[in-house]
């Protein structure tokens, strides 16, 4: 049965067609402006995207949580916002069925840095000509600064809108000195230098180092747990200057040539590594120097521990660093061989 066609050339066939046609175009666009609106709220993200749990829930918890997502993310105005919808929509869809999205969200700033978070939408709000800046006392923020090297807001503001715990807040100092911003090395991006943000009278030193047990021990574990930490005020040559070979130590170091060192420079190695039980735990496992000294006798009549330790585990450790002859050269002559190795 051949499909009959609506006729044209109708004027009231051609009337209802428009008409009908119409009201469909219309439909469409208020459907599809609606469905864009309502996976720009905080609800459509909650409902749909699991991985946006904390970040939704983060957001309720900050200054702005009577705004929606659309209000920071995306371009402001209608019909860049729907081009915007068009083109990221399917890519995060595809990314929450496959799994196959970064976590956390906006960990580095990335967001800032790729026309997602744009300064355009803070601006809406915050008139940062007009505004009164009021950073932390001592600090000195020039914003049009940054403006002029095209630093976006949400570049440093990136925990303003979701304070999670864990992720960096790039307000802190340590957030200006991250990759490819303020740093002390020879042609950074912006000074590192102090008078760039503090101003003159300004106590530099933090608290943590005035404490009496400052120099050794706390300021070594802590260039251990966060080494950029240090490098905001100090060139990696401020910590080779004082402790008289690179610093942290490279893995060269530590599996040939530390032995070397420690014996031509021992006072090097006794500024952060005075116990003897450091080396010891390393290179005599199962020698404890309260139970007394592991060589020569020490006048306290307590028993010489290498000969017992050697006893019990068997001299098979020893040979990883002492040649064959190491033992009998002082055992049989009774004095120290030259070298580990032997005479």
């Amino acid at each position: 049965m051949k499909l009959k066609l609506p006729d044209w050339k109708d004027p009231k066939t051609r009337l209802k067609l428009i008409f009908y046609g119409g009201a469909l175009l219309v439909f469409i666009l208020l459907s599809a402006a609606a469905g864009f609106c309502f996976t720009s709220t905080n609800s459509f993200c909650n409902m749909f995207c699991h991985s946006m749990d904390e970040d939704v829930a983060s957001l309720s918890r900050s200054t702005h949580a009577e705004l929606n997502c659309r209000a920071c993310h995306g371009p402001g105005e209608l019909i860049p916002f729907l081009i915007y919808e068009l083109t990221a929509s399917p890519k995060e869809a595809l990314a929450q069925i496959t799994g196959n999205y970064h976590k956390p969200i906006n960990k580095e700033s990335h967001a800032a840095q790729h026309d997602e978070l744009l300064s355009e939408n803070c601006l809406r709000c915050h008139a940062i000509t007009k505004r009164e800046v009021t950073p932390s006392p001592g600090v000195i923020i020039d914003h049009k600064k940054h403006e002029e090297k095209e630093i976006g807001c949400a570049y440093c503001h990136n925990r303003v809108a979701h304070p999670i715990s864990g992720y960096e807040d790039f307000t802190a100092m340590g957030g200006c000195y991250r990759e490819n911003c303020h740093s002390l090395a020879a042609g950074a991006r912006a000074p590192g230098k102090c008078e760039a943000c503090h101003p003159k009278g300004f106590e530099l030193m933090p608290k943590n180092h005035k404490a009496a047990d400052f120099l050794p021990p706390k300021h070594a574990k802590m260039a251990k747990e966060d080494i950029k930490y240090c490098d905001m005020c100090h060139m990696k040559k401020f910590c080779e200057d004082c402790h008289g070979m690179e610093m942290p130590h490279p893995a060269k170091f530590v599996k040939t040539e530390h032995g070397t060192t420690g014996r031509q420079n021992p006072a090097s190695c006794n500024k952060c590594h005075p116990q003897k039980q450091f080396c010891t735990a390393c290179h005599h496992k199962g020698y404890d120097e309260n139970a007394g000294p592991f060589t020569s006798p020490d006048g306290t009549g307590r028993p010489v521990q290498h000969p017992i330790i050697v006893k019990a585990k068997g001299a098979e450790s020893c040979f990883k660093c002492h040649g064959p002859t190491y033992c009998s050269h002082c055992h049989i002559q009774g004095k120290k061989a030259a070298s580990i190795k032997g005479p």
